[in-house]
Parts: C-alpha cells; structure tokens; sequence
C-alpha cells in the first residue's frame, strides 16, 4: 500500500485511517516494551498477549482494505 493508497482510502472512509493508526501503533507500543526489558515468564506471557493483539489489529485492517477495495 503506497502513501496515496492510505490518503485515498481515508477520504473515502475515515474509520480505515483511524484502524491503520491503531494497529500501528499496537505494533510500535509492542516493539518498544520488547526492546527495553529483560522478560521473566510472567512478562514473556504478557508480551505474546500484546504480540497477537497487535497481529489481530493488522490483520482486521488488511482485511478491510482487501474486502472494502
């Protein structure tokens, strides 16, 4: 998806735009909290609950955008 897809797609329906953004960030919040600890068992749980809510988020909006096209 190129720059002027997203834009494009935004102007027809703000909703997607704010689902990119969701999972994005999802991704980015995840990457963060991986980079900056050293994970026990408990902590290790919680990262792969983040893992998959964010895989879910980036999924559903490429399911969007596949089936909304």
């Amino acid at each position: 998806m190129t720059q002027r897809d997203l834009h494009a797609l935004a102007n027809d329906n703000p909703e997607m735009l704010h689902a990119y953004y969701q999972a994005m960030n999802a991704v980015i919040e995840y990457r963060n909290e991986v980079g900056a600890i050293q994970p026990d068992e408990w902590i290790t749980a919680q990262l792969k609950k983040k893992q998959l809510a964010a895989t879910l988020q980036l999924m559903q909006f490429a399911n969007s955008v596949a089936f909304n096209s």
